[in-house]
């Protein structure tokens, strides 16, 4: 992945910058409180952890389903978000996890920010 997908570019907003740091802190946190480990440092650029929390995902719901289902639990991603009318391939669900994995752990380190 050569640049940022559109639905991601808050990633990347200088306004937010200083947030960046603490959101990579806090998904490594909840992988790790699932049980899991993702290869992310305080070096990794946004590209690198799109494609790292995908290749985590896609693992997971291709091997260990049921982890899967507590990773999102853990992030707090309701399941509503993640069902849909038609069976998805697992490329198709594990894009939409990614995008709502990163946006919720992005609204927790903004709203502690904001809040405290």
């Amino acid at each position: 992945m050569n640049e940022i997908p559109a639905t991601y570019t808050w990633l990347t907003d200088t306004r937010y910058a200083h947030l960046y740091p603490k959101m990579l802190l806090q998904v490594k946190k909840d992988f790790e409180l699932t049980g899991l480990t993702i290869d992310i440092s305080e070096s990794t650029t946004p590209e690198e952890l799109i494609k790292e929390v995908s290749y985590e995902l896609y693992q997971l719901i291709q091997y260990k389903f049921d982890v899967f289902m507590q990773l999102l639990y853990r992030i707090d991603i309701a399941e509503q978000l993640m069902k849909s009318d038609e069976v998805e391939s697992a490329e198709v669900l594990t894009e939409k996890a990614t995008y709502q994995v990163l946006k919720r752990e992005w609204q927790k380190v903004e709203l502690r920010e904001r809040f405290s």
